[in-house]
């Protein structure tokens, strides 16, 4: 129910879809972001993020998930943007 997730934080709408057997941590994630449409949710476990920061970054990457949670604190309040946007450029430059 998307209405019943929009009203939840985004990190408990997570939760909450990841319950339903068959979704784990990244695709919980993505289906939470795609019916709720946080412009602030933090996608740690966007499997080829890492890679496209040390692309773009290189030694300044984060190395691990929670060094990129703590980076993505500097993004508030266009987390979701700025993972698609990177995701989209590393996919355009043949990244991961």
């Amino acid at each position: 129910d998307a209405a019943r997730l929009r009203a939840m934080d985004p990190e408990v709408a997570r939760a909450e879809v990841q319950k339903l057997p068959g979704l784990g941590p990244f695709y919980s994630g993505l289906v939470a972001i795609r019916a709720v449409g946080p412009t602030d949710a933090a996608s740690v476990e966007e499997p080829r993020l890492l890679g496209a920061l040390r692309h773009y970054l290189s030694d300044d990457a984060p190395t691990d998930t929670a060094t990129l949670a703590r980076r993505m604190e500097t993004w508030r309040p266009f987390r979701t943007g700025a993972v698609v946007l990177i995701r989209r450029a590393a996919y355009e430059d043949g990244v991961g």
